[in-house]
């Protein structure tokens, strides 16, 4: 995956180029088992909120029982200008994506601007839907709070 003898930090230590990836590794061995590329592509830098890199590299991550069930992986971001916050599981093998927001996103607009450096989980209603927080929205996706 990528090119292992590049480095694409800029004079600054950002990393601002190449491609990004999400892998699951075996514990035991370090093989990688599976490897997607990182939603959200970086894309244009300045996009995010400043030119120079800090918001596409504001990285926050969680695990989470969305279906009650089984661990999956949450990861967010971005902070103010732009936030993507998108979960995966890893079952047989193979990740999967299987939620994601984007304040870029129509229907999401509204939500730009929003600055919480955190994020979490929580069973956040006594229907026993599970809610995703960087904000506490609802399991379809519509906000109940947020920052």
């Amino acid at each position: 995956m990528g090119d292992a003898d590049a480095d694409h930090r800029n004079s600054s230590g950002y990393v601002l180029l190449g491609d990004e990836f999400l892998t699951v590794f075996d514990g035991q061995i370090g093989a990688a088992l599976d490897t997607v590329d990182y939603d959200p592509p970086r894309g244009d830098v300045a996009s995010w909120g400043n030119g120079y890199g800090n918001r596409v590299d504001r990285f926050l991550a969680a695990v989470a029982y969305l279906d009650g069930e089984h661990p999956s992986a949450m990861f967010s971001c971005g902070y103010y200008t732009r936030t993507v916050l998108v979960s995966y599981n890893f079952h047989n093998g193979k990740l999967s994506k299987v939620w994601g927001f984007d304040t870029n996103d129509d229907g999401y607009t509204g939500h730009t601007g929003q600055g919480n450096h955190i994020i979490g989980y929580a069973n956040g209603s006594t229907l026993g839907n599970k809610h995703k927080m960087n904000a506490l929205n609802n399991h379809d996706v519509s906000f109940i709070i947020h920052s």
